[in-house]
């Protein structure tokens, strides 16, 4: 067993080190990127795809040794772009321990898409395409699931995907991204009020909701979840309900309406004219370990919008507090009645104006900033931002 073991890394090393040197000879001609594939999570396992399409004139190799999230995303891309997995992809990740100079670990920062100038719709379309048999199969499950007239996708993050799927650590450091799926209730029950299905998305959830309704369907644990329906269900939704996740970035990409709920680090956030959020509120300790709240401009001006750590949050006596199922139920009704409902170009409210000004007079508290294009719920702003 152990001989076998050291054989194995053994082979792996040896040829890493030859794949190695044939890449640098390769790039002595060519401008040669080794990019190390994040195909273990959706949002950056789809960015990749996307900035890949753009950088085609640059010579990529995309190398994937991690566990696959979605095998009907990859099997899309795979005739798309230069992609290296199997055996060869493990003797390529070697290569990257050896010389990580020469290799590229996860790009999902490099490309995101801002608004109108991206035509992001037409790129998706050319990246996923459903061809008869897999509509055929699709056609099927949406009637095992009873899924017969409009819908709203609606995923709610919890501890399990990274955790079971990734590694605790990763799901540590994120865990403050997360949310309870129960408080959605009030804002589900809102949705179906208005005649459609709700369904929820994701990977498995630790979480069940308590909510029998012939229009919810929890698909999330479904024993006959197909990830290609998944894909299909969020690029055909009227709008998408949820935490920032890899699922959302789906819709994002599709130019869809998306409501971000418990959104944190808003710094990072790359904000589309279709999306609308409310944050999870902010409270500091104080010296008599009293929670005082804060608002908006106080969030900004202590950088806390752009900590991306839970450790980092404990570290500066942060503590989150999730939307109430008020607040989401508010937030939806809004994101219904102005965008869905009136189908015409949002305006946005003289609240959400200055919060769009307070943005752009703290452009350098914004990692990614561009041109504002999104907004928070008018009615959160009223309790939370001091103008």
């Amino acid at each position: 067993m152990i001989l076998s073991k050291i054989f194995k890394l053994f082979f792996l090393y040896f040829f890493g080190f030859l794949f190695l040197f044939l890449t640098k000879f390769l790039s002595l001609f060519v401008k040669v990127k080794v990019n190390i594939v994040d195909s273990n999570r959706i949002g950056h396992f789809l960015a990749w795809a996307f900035t890949s399409i753009e950088k085609q004139k640059e010579f990529h190799i995309n190398v994937i040794c991690k566990k696959i999230c979605n095998h009907f995303f990859l099997e899309k891309v795979r005739g798309k772009l230069k992609i290296i997995d199997g055996l060869f992809g493990k003797i390529f990740f070697f290569s990257y321990l050896i010389n990580k100079k020469l290799f590229q670990f996860d790009i999902f920062q490099d490309y995101f898409p801002t608004g109108d100038a991206n035509p992001c719709r037409e790129k998706m379309s050319n990246l996923i395409s459903f061809n008869q048999e897999e509509l055929k199969k699709i056609k099927k499950d949406l009637k095992l699931l009873n899924i017969n007239k409009k819908y709203i996708c609606i995923h709610i993050r919890d501890e399990k995907y990274l955790t079971y799927h990734v590694s605790k650590k990763k799901e540590k450091k994120n865990s403050y991204r997360n949310a309870n799926i129960n408080k959605y209730k009030k804002l589900i029950n809102f949705l179906i009020s208005k005649n459609f299905n709700v369904i929820r998305l994701g990977k498995e959830s630790s979480k069940k909701l308590n909510l029998k309704n012939k229009n919810f369907v929890e698909y999330s644990n479904n024993i006959n979840r197909s990830e290609m329906t998944e894909i299909f269900l969020i690029l055909n939704c009227e709008f998408f309900v949820g935490v920032p996740s890899g699922l959302a970035t789906f819709a994002v990409y599709n130019q869809k309406p998306v409501l971000h709920t418990n959104l944190v680090n808003f710094g990072h956030f790359d904000w589309v004219h279709s999306q609308f959020a409310i944050l999870k509120k902010f409270y500091k300790k104080n010296k008599n370990k009293k929670l005082i709240k804060l608002d908006i401009s106080e969030i900004i001006s202590k950088n806390y919008h752009l900590i991306e750590d839970t450790k980092e949050f404990k570290s500066n006596k942060i503590v989150l507090k999730e939307n109430t199922p008020q607040e989401l139920y508010l937030a939806v009704k809004e994101v219904y009645l102005k965008v869905y409902k009136n189908r015409q170009k949002f305006k946005p409210t003289k609240l959400q104006k200055k919060f769009q000004e307070m943005i752009l007079a703290n452009s350098k508290h914004f990692s990614n900033f561009t041109k504002y294009k999104g907004n928070i719920c008018n009615y959160f702003l009223e309790k939370n931002l001091n103008v």
